[in-house]
């Protein structure tokens, strides 16, 4: 039988490394905030990592708990 290596598994340290925001703001979304606006520049990566965080609270959460992101562009903000 031939001994043949797995590769290993990339971790999230090993795919993006976030800025010292970015940290801070995974901070804030895994406190018992329910509600979060962000905002900056185009390309801030703002999406996945509120995308990010809701996934890792979910894959945390108890069953039955339920995760939804909604998105508004400044304009629908501006005319409420």
């Amino acid at each position: 039988m031939i001994n043949v290596p797995r590769p290993r598994l990339k971790t999230s340290e090993d795919m993006f490394k976030l800025t010292a925001r970015q940290t801070e703001l995974q901070g804030i979304a895994d406190g018992p905030a329910t509600h979060c606006l962000l905002y900056g520049g185009s390309r801030s990566r703002k999406t996945f990592l509120l995308c990010y965080a809701v996934l890792t609270r979910a894959l945390r959460a108890v069953n039955g708990s339920r995760h939804a992101i909604f998105r508004r562009t400044g304009l629908q903000r501006a005319n409420r």
